[in-house]
């Protein structure tokens, strides 16, 4: 019978198989973990909404909000609202009643659609179509939709959602979820 002891350098050897062991499952973890960071990446998709107004005489009035996915990845509509200040307009009624008489007003339907990256639409189009709007309907025109926001909520491939607003110079806000509304015009 014979008798095997364990040497310090058998130990030494042990030790060094466990912390490389260790340190290669840590790589492989912070790799999986990149990846997956660049996965959500290469399909952010980043809602950019813009007011837009045009006036000339001979041609009329032209107040809106166009509505970009300037990412790189789809963006799945949830959710879009209009506000005045805090109060959500929510039909036509609505704004025919705060508007300038004679408002010809068009709306996509951007609730459930799904806008491509690189892709524009004109959410909101009000219009006076004539030869010459007296300056008394333009004023009132842009006085009535100074505190009007478009808000939309998007959500994209994996499920992660944000919060654009007509009237943020920063980028959208991470939300947990998208709130949906059973009125509005959107």
């Amino acid at each position: 019978m014979s008798t095997e002891t364990f040497s310090w350098l058998e130990g030494i050897i042990a030790a060094g198989a466990l912390v490389t062991s260790a340190a290669a499952v840590y790589i492989a973890w912070d790799q999986a973990e990149t990846m997956r960071v660049e996965q959500h990446a290469s399909v952010f998709p980043a809602i950019q909404i813009d007011p837009y107004n045009t006036h000339e005489n001979g041609s009329g009035l032209q107040l809106g909000w166009s509505v970009e996915n300037a990412g790189v990845g789809p963006a799945f509509i949830r959710s879009a609202r209009l506000y005045d200040a805090d109060t959500a307009l929510t039909g036509y009624e609505e704004l025919n009643s705060i508007l300038p008489t004679g408002a010809d007003i068009q709306f996509k339907q951007l609730t459930g659609r799904v806008i491509a990256p690189g892709i524009s639409k004109d959410a909101l189009t009000l219009s006076w179509r004539s030869l010459v709007i007296p300056r008394e309907t333009v004023d009132r025109a842009y006085s009535s939709t100074a505190d009007w926001t478009l808000e939309i909520c998007y959500c994209s491939t994996y499920d992660h959602c944000w919060t654009s607003t007509s009237n943020q110079r920063t980028h959208a806000k991470r939300v947990e979820s998208c709130t949906t509304y059973d009125d509005g015009l959107f």
